[in-house]
């Protein structure tokens, strides 16, 4: 970790309660630069919440399409029109007649690439405004399925009532719409009870702060860290001097294969400058990061 710079990233532990909106505002606030974050936690859910401060926040998007990982408590034998405790309790089942290696086959089900129906309280826009606003106006609406991936799902303890589990899964899934999906499979209902977010992106547990009260007290990430799994590219001096002024420039064969995709650009001292990427053999810029 580096030491405290306003242009970083801020892994903070969300806790139960907050909006993530409200702990961006706090942290906008105590360090007066403008903050994006990587992916939002609902108020029930807790863990990893990447901010991203000043300049990293041409970085977020990075985030935003990585896979995350979580632990849950789903409760069986309840719906509700959020689908976790939260909500409005819209249907309750009896459970008793389940049994717990019924549960954790349904559960592995759930393994790979399918389609997911978001909750209708959720910030997806539909037809421009948040979902969650038009349900909450009176409308009831039928969201559409989208295309997720549970890369693995481990059972870390079941009853009839309720369970646990970890999940990893790709951008987009809610993992509220699995507790849902899975109670409805056992044909009793489901909601989620407690939920933590282990990893988002490049960013783990490890690497969680609570929500600072002073700048003294945090500590923030290097900007790169968000770029991490990028190619890296170093380039010579007088090219660098090119990038700092967003210069496009012929791909150079002295800096390597021409990468597929974007890549990190490096100067002197492994100087982090930009992220690029080539077109029609052209050095081009998504964001420069170096100081003129």
């Amino acid at each position: 970790m580096s030491k405290m710079t306003h242009n970083g990233i801020l892994v903070v532990d969300k806790p139960v309660g907050p909006t993530s909106a409200s702990i961006v505002a706090s942290v906008k606030k105590l360090y007066k630069v403008k903050v994006g974050h990587g992916g939002t936690l609902d108020p029930l859910a807790s863990g990893v919440l990447p901010l991203f401060l000043g300049k990293a926040t041409r970085l977020s998007g990075y985030c935003l399409g990585g896979d995350k990982s979580y632990r849950a408590t789903i409760k069986l034998g309840t719906v509700t029109s959020t689908d976790d405790v939260q909500g409005e309790v819209i249907e309750t089942k009896d459970t008793s007649h389940l049994s717990v290696s019924e549960i954790q086959t349904v559960v592995l089900e759930f393994l790979g690439a399918q389609k997911q129906v978001p909750p209708q309280v959720s910030a997806i826009k539909v037809n421009g405004r948040a979902a969650y606003k038009r349900v909450r106006d009176g409308e009831i609406l039928e969201m559409p399925a989208r295309d997720i991936v549970i890369y693995s799902i481990e059972v870390l303890r079941a009853s009839v009532e309720e369970l646990e589990v970890e999940v990893g899964c790709s951008k987009g899934t809610y993992i509220r719409s699995l507790a849902r999906d899975v109670g409805a499979k056992l044909g009793v209902g489901g909601c989620i009870k407690t939920l933590r977010r282990l990893k988002a992106g490049r960013f783990t547990a490890e690497q969680m702060q609570p929500v600072p009260d002073d700048m003294k007290s945090a500590i923030l990430l290097p900007m790169d860290t968000a770029v991490s799994h990028l190619p890296q590219v170093d380039f010579d001096s007088s090219s660098a001097q090119g990038v700092v002024v967003g210069r496009k420039m012929e791909w150079n064969p002295q800096w390597g294969t021409i990468p597929d995709g974007d890549f990190v650009i490096r100067g002197n001292h492994s100087e982090f400058l930009a992220i690029g990427y080539v077109e029609d053999g052209l050095v081009r810029y998504r964001a420069v990061f170096a100081n003129r």
